[in-house]
């Protein structure tokens, strides 16, 4: 090759004034070597869109699982309320506040001692779950029926619930959280996960 015959001395002066022999030893005598200022503008750019994109993704899958966390919470501990109050034939209370949602308690109706009144006296009552700090979104319940907002559930002592009801796990602040399960539907003898269809606005079940 023409690069092997000539001096190092006489490199530069060749890739100056030889076409062929410039891009033969272009690398040789590119000023300093390495990357140039618009090649690390271009890297640093790639870089940062891939960085901005993968954490969209990660807040995505973390809202996402954070949702289907805090439903199966719940489903387990409305399955353990009815499953209590069938074995021991007493009403069960599951207190979901409107306002502050996230404080979630299931209480058993023993005031007054020992079968209680078929009301919720959240100061008397015992609290047998509770999840208050462990719900990290806000729970909305509604009748299935009529859509009314509810802020309790009660399991009377064969295990069955009033009206058919869901609950729905929504983001504080309204975003969209994406969760293939994000929802409850308790019928008088059932309870099962599901998730929410906004057109219908209804839990439909899995």
């Amino acid at each position: 090759m023409i690069m092997e015959k000539m001096r190092p001395w006489q490199w530069h002066g060749a890739c100056g004034t030889a076409s062929r022999v410039e891009r033969a030893c272009r690398a040789s005598c590119a000023p300093g070597g390495g990357f140039t200022l618009i090649e690390l503008i271009i890297v640093m750019s790639i870089v940062a869109i891939l960085m901005v994109a993968m954490g969209f993704e990660f807040v995505g899958w973390r809202g996402k699982y954070n949702a289907e966390s805090d439903i199966k919470k719940i489903y387990v501990t409305l399955s353990n309320a009815r499953v209590r109050s069938i074995q021991i034939k007493s009403v069960h209370f599951a207190n979901l506040p409107i306002a502050n949602s996230v404080v979630y308690n299931v209480y058993i109706d023993n005031s007054p001692y020992p079968d209680g009144n078929g009301e919720l006296d959240t100061s008397a009552d015992k609290i047998v779950d509770d999840l208050s700090g462990e719900v990290l979104y806000d729970i909305l319940a509604q009748e299935r029926h009529f859509g009314f907002t509810r802020s309790g559930l009660v399991f009377n002592g064969s295990g069955v619930i009033d009206d058919p009801v869901w609950i729905r796990i929504v983001h504080p602040d309204g975003h969209e959280l994406y969760a293939d399960i994000d929802c409850i539907e308790l019928m008088s003898t059932r309870i099962n996960l599901g998730q929410f269809d906004t057109d219908l606005s209804t839990c439909v079940a899995k």
